[in-house]
């Protein structure tokens, strides 16, 4: 007596069911026994289609990462010029422009030391920025390709099927 799920799901007696197809981790499987052999010509949960929705979604997120560095370097961008501006107005209100000066203004040392720290931020996310944007192109090319099997794949299923329809049609008008 068997007591594996498979059998327990076969007939409720425990004894393995004949030949039954059987889903395990998602990938399909026929069962003759204890034999469980993977099947290769049942369609699995991904149809082409899936692939597809997959891969648009692929680029659809890759496309908001290269918007989302964008966005970043461009607010980093605005923040260092702010930065720039408050230093600036800090050493007129001074009077003194040399950070090595004893007087220069701590505010515009720690402003000055923000800008820097940005900027270097901003030559990390703009490598960032060129890597997204190439992986963006790459996906875009998979995506391209899938669409392109799918409509072959559908042009070629009901192709042939539609010319036999419609000449069966014009030949009985």
């Amino acid at each position: 007596m068997c007591n594996t799920p498979l059998c327990r799901a076969g007939d409720g007696e425990g004894k393995a069911p004949d030949v039954k197809t059987y889903r395990i981790s998602g990938t399909p499987f026929v069962s003759a026994g204890h034999r469980f052999e993977f099947v290769k010509g049942i369609e699995l949960m991904k149809s082409r289609e899936t692939v597809v929705q997959l891969r648009r979604f692929d680029v659809e997120e890759k496309q908001r990462k290269v918007a989302d560095l964008e966005n970043m370097i461009a607010e980093f961008g605005r923040m260092a010029s702010d930065l720039e501006q408050q230093i600036a107005a800090e050493e007129t209100r001074a009077g003194v422009t040399d950070p090595s000066h004893f007087s220069y203004p701590p505010f515009a040392k720690a402003a000055a030391q923000r800008r820097d720290n940005l900027a270097t931020s901003i030559q990390d996310l703009m490598v960032k920025f060129d890597l997204a944007q190439g992986e963006l192109e790459q996906a875009r090319e998979v995506y391209r390709k899938a669409q392109q099997r799918e409509e072959r794949r559908q042009d070629s299923s009901s192709g042939p099927k539609d010319e036999i329809t419609v000449a069966a049609a014009s030949r009985s008008f």
